[in-house]
């Protein structure tokens, strides 16, 4: 018996929760009319996946929910600062970019981490320096959840790198039981959330269960108003 995701309960259950998020609004209960909610996949787990890592897997999703002119993105980048940000300011203006140095010098304070990780929605940085980079970014980054993707930085390709990783969802590997990831938000339809959620499922699997579904014990999709 091979499980797999059963795509019309979970649109209802999409649907449902779409509709209670929507009948709140309207109620002037939660944030303004226009705003999205996010949806977050919960997976519990029989077991442990082992052990935790800071910095997320991008998995890609068939219908992105990030939008490059609505959300504030941060790009870590190698030195020298300014090389990068004349690349990335011809091939995908709309981020900030930071060096290195800049990172070690004008980032010093717990305070200025704290602000520099509530000012953007999403993080990036180059695979080389990801290991430098948690004792940097230090516990204001851990608290929060938003320590940088990995990306390729290459002259020529960063608006397709760019778009690739915004085409994803961010999978932070944790130790514990039950694990949580983003696969869409309210203005998406109920399939579209749905394929989301099938495509995640997959790549998950496949990279650390074999893609077996033995250790998956339920599968919840929750607000995150």
């Amino acid at each position: 018996f091979v499980m797999t995701i059963d795509k019309k309960q979970t649109s209802k259950a999409v649907k449902a929760l779409s509709e209670f998020l929507e009948n709140r609004k309207k109620e002037g209960k939660t944030q303004l009319i226009d705003d999205h909610d996010y949806f977050d996949l919960q997976i519990m787990l029989q077991k442990s996946l082992g052990e935790a890592k800071n910095n997320p897997v991008l998995f890609n999703v068939p219908n992105g929910f990030y939008d490059v002119d609505t959300v504030d993105i941060c790009v870590f980048t190698k030195d020298p600062q300014k090389e990068y940000r004349s690349m990335f300011k011809k091939e995908f203006p709309n981020v900030k970019v930071i060096g290195l140095s800049k990172l070690r010098s004008n980032y010093k304070t717990y305070e200025s981490k704290r602000k520099l990780v509530a000012t953007y929605d999403l993080f990036f940085a180059e695979k080389a320096i990801l290991p430098m980079l948690s004792p940097l970014l230090g516990k204001a980054f851990f608290v929060r959840k938003k320590h940088p993707a990995g990306i390729v930085i290459r002259e020529g390709s960063i608006e397709t790198t760019m778009e690739s990783a915004l085409q994803s969802t961010r999978f932070i590997k944790g130790s514990g039981l039950c694990l949580s990831v983003r696969v869409g938000h309210s203005g998406q339809s109920p399939d579209e959330v749905t394929e989301n959620i099938e495509s995640v499922m997959k790549q998950l699997l496949d990279k650390y269960l074999d893609g077996s579904w033995d250790e998956i014990l339920s599968l919840n999709i929750k607000s995150t108003n």
